[in-house]
């Protein structure tokens, strides 16, 4: 495993990138540039890093690779070419082996959980506020005519 320092701390390259390790400046511009735009982390961070790296080829084809002389682009899309659709492999597997999919799918179904069980309040507020008034005007009718008969029955 070779280990390099990338200004965001210090990576283990022990990925795809280790198995074609060169002094090649272009390979290690491709390396610096996959390690740096695509990181390993958490869910998140690979789902992000996943969706980046998905389009980013096609965005090297169509603009200038970042500092590299046109003599050099040739080499450093086919260096991009041939190690970013492995190292997206990686991306994915890490992604599967860490159940990602089933951490979203748990956030996500509690989320529907949180929101179904807020609504569910607010219709219940809304429909017994109503129901309560109505229920008090009434108690307040069978009270007054309760008054009423002992009133008249008092009377008599």
């Amino acid at each position: 495993m070779i280990g390099w320092n990338l200004g965001y701390g210090s990576f283990t390259v022990n990925s795809v990138i280790s198995k074609q390790y060169s002094s090649n400046p272009i390979f290690l511009k491709v390396s610096d540039d996959i390690w740096l735009k695509f990181p390993k982390g958490d869910c998140i961070t690979l789902d992000t890093s996943i969706k980046k790296a998905q389009g980013y080829l096609s965005e090297v084809f169509l603009e200038k690779a970042g500092n590299i002389s046109d003599n050099n682009r040739k080499e450093y899309i086919n260096k991009m070419a041939e190690i970013l659709p492995k190292y997206l492999q990686e991306l994915e597997a890490e992604f599967n082996n860490k159940k990602c999919r089933d951490e979203f799918e748990k956030i996500r179904i509690q989320d529907m959980a949180s929101t179904l069980t807020k609504g569910a309040s607010k219709q219940e507020v809304s429909i017994l506020n109503p129901n309560f008034k109505e229920q008090y005007i009434y108690i307040g009718i069978g009270a007054v005519v309760l008054l009423l008969g002992l009133y008249v029955i008092s009377k008599k």
